[in-house]
């Protein structure tokens, strides 16, 4: 078997794994992505919560501090009543008046605080609806990831044995060549020679299309066992059996 049979056997057990893997594939990308959103979702829910959190904290220490200035109004109240000294009761007052101020400010402030707490709650409620209907859609995709394997069964496993099997009598160096143009291709490694003219010698390359040279096709004819590329596209150029005899014959 030259090596042209060998890369035309390997792309053609290739191609039967990634027809196979295609449904597969294209589910766990699917899955994939939608786990991604799960996390993007789960990180603003996370936030969300911890914003609500502080909230509420900042929303306990100003009704503390509300409380504990209203405290010392009524204990300095209680001492206006008690005093008979002008100065004294003069800057109790003044006193009274601050606290007063500063109380009034406190209840403003944590008034304001709660209405944020309860715009956060809402947000936070929202996340945590959308963070549920993602697991939903991550969960679904997982089951499609199932339904796909289950079609594929053992046939994937064989093919790809079929695939393992093909690849190893491709020496090591070519095959690397292969791997990296099958990889570079998106699995179209392996072309073959498209004849347009034969009498004028007009040849295509049966991946890009674009015109080929006839030291390339008749290097792919002769040369059975080297490497021959499109020099546009850089693919492993073959020809097949019909076009091997018929331009034999000429």
């Amino acid at each position: 078997m030259t090596l042209q049979d060998q890369l035309s056997t390997l792309f053609e057990k290739d191609s039967n794994v990634r027809s196979l893997r295609r449904r597969l594939d294209a589910a766990t990308r699917r899955r994939d992505l939608q786990q991604e959103r799960l996390a993007q979702l789960e990180e603003q829910h996370r936030e969300r919560t911890e914003e609500l959190k502080k909230a509420k904290a900042h929303a306990s220490t100003l009704e503390g501090e509300a409380s504990d200035s209203e405290a010392r109004v009524k204990k300095l109240r209680e001492q206006l009543q008690n005093t008979s000294d002008p100065k004294a009761f003069s800057a109790l007052s003044v006193e009274v008046n601050n606290l007063k101020i500063q109380q009034g400010k406190l209840e403003s402030l944590a008034l304001d605080q709660m209405g944020r707490i309860e715009s956060l709650t809402n947000e936070a409620g929202k996340t945590q609806e959308r963070v549920a209907e993602q697991k939903q859609l991550v969960s679904e995709a997982e089951t499609e990831i199932a339904e796909a394997t289950a079609e594929v069964g053992d046939r994937l496993g064989d093919v790809e044995a079929d695939r393992d099997r093909a690849a190893a009598e491709v020496p090591e160096e070519i095959r690397r060549t292969y791997d990296r143009l099958q990889e570079d291709t998106e699995g179209e490694a392996v072309c073959g020679i498209e004849e347009q003219d034969r009498k004028r010698m007009e040849y295509t390359c049966g991946g890009c299309y674009m015109s080929l040279p006839v030291q390339a096709v008749n290097a792919t004819l002769s040369r059975p066992d080297e490497l021959t590329h499109c020099p546009s596209c850089g693919r492993i150029l073959v020809a097949d059996t019909q076009m091997k005899e018929e331009l034999a014959g000429r």
